[in-house]
């Protein structure tokens, strides 16, 4: 078995199992460690099982030319790992890293794809360096709490609860996302702007549920603000569209201080529900805005159809042309 490196803390619980394994006494080299492994019944020892850890490829990882991570590779490693940088990896494959309690820096200066729940859980985590990365599966870094900033230039659609529970999140660079997926944002409690969604087209349901620090929104070319996409977001006081976006049930539900809903779109916004507007201070919930009701910017072409539109009508009273 060819090891290049491997950090040395990594090794320590490790080399214990094999040792207990093997039989085996005294010290161990790492080469002495990798022969002895050929020795060790499988089956039966579930995370604990060396050989079928060393199968999923758990140690190659770390030589020089590895370009792949390996599905569970390190799956639930809860002590040693704590810092990876593996320099020509350009894929990272399902649930490489789940659960790694101790993991706080990854580095992958060239890893592209990253797949489900890769980095799930990994409760630690605080760093991410990935300036390639281009796609990234659900649940890739959900239930990171201490992660507090991502930037990935190049990655273009943000999938299913990909930053799912990342509580501590507050710096998102994300220039290049065109699309955010159902609950990708939610439960990201410290997270105050949303600047990345410049790009956005659609924005999943639930997709900032609970982001209870947001202040503002502004999606210039959004089509489409689904379900519930900013419910319990107590603190959004601004969101502004600039396209003809449908926007459905519950949207803004519970978003206390919505005061100013700004449509800016050369057509009239679709709305399929009047619950997008529930419990806002548009709808008329106004106790957390000193008795403050809210407003919708519209251009003044476009009032009078907007006042008497489907389901707008209702809000008819809220409406002011700019």
């Amino acid at each position: 078995m060819n090891i290049v490196y491997m950090a040395k803390s990594a090794w320590t619980g490790l080399l214990d199992t094999i040792r207990s394994k093997a039989g085996v006494t005294g010290s161990m080299t790492v080469s002495q460690a990798a022969d002895a492994v050929e020795n060790i019944p499988t089956g039966g020892g579930g995370s604990d099982d060396v050989k079928a850890f060393i199968e999923r490829g758990a140690l190659s990882l770390y030589n020089s030319e590895a370009s792949r991570v390996g599905a569970q590779a390190f799956y639930s490693w809860t002590s040693g790992l704590t810092y990876v940088n593996m320099l020509n990896v350009t894929t990272i494959s399902t649930q490489a890293f789940m659960n790694c309690k101790s993991l706080e820096t990854a580095i992958f200066n060239n890893v592209k794809s990253i797949a489900s729940q890769a980095f799930n859980s990994c409760i630690k985590l605080e760093s991410v360096n990935m300036p390639l990365l281009s796609s990234a599966q659900s649940n890739v870094f959900a239930n990171c709490s201490a992660l507090t900033s991502v930037s990935f230039p190049l990655l273009d659609s943000i999938q299913t609860n990909l930053f799912y529970n990342c509580s501590n999140l507050t710096n998102v660079s994300l220039p290049a996302v065109s699309f955010i997926g159902q609950s990708a944002f939610g439960g990201c409690r410290k997270l105050e702007h949303a600047d990345f969604l410049s790009g956005a087209k659609t924005i999943g349901s639930s997709a900032f549920q609970s982001c209870s620090k947001l202040q503002s929104v502004n999606a210039p070319i959004a089509s489409a603000v689904s379900t519930g996409a900013f419910s319990d977001c107590t603190a959004l006081s601004t969101a502004t569209f600039g396209s003809n976006a449908l926007i459905y049930g519950y949207a803004f539900f519970k978003c206390y201080n919505l005061l100013s809903l700004n449509l800016l779109a050369s057509s009239v916004c679709r709305l399929s529900n009047t619950t997008a507007l529930s419990s806002t201070p548009i709808e008329g919930y106004t106790t957390s805005t000193g008795g403050a009701y809210g407003s919708i910017f519209v251009p003044a072409s476009l009032y009078d159809q907007y006042i008497s539109a489907t389901n707008w009508s209702v809000f008819s009273s809220r409406f002011v042309s700019v």
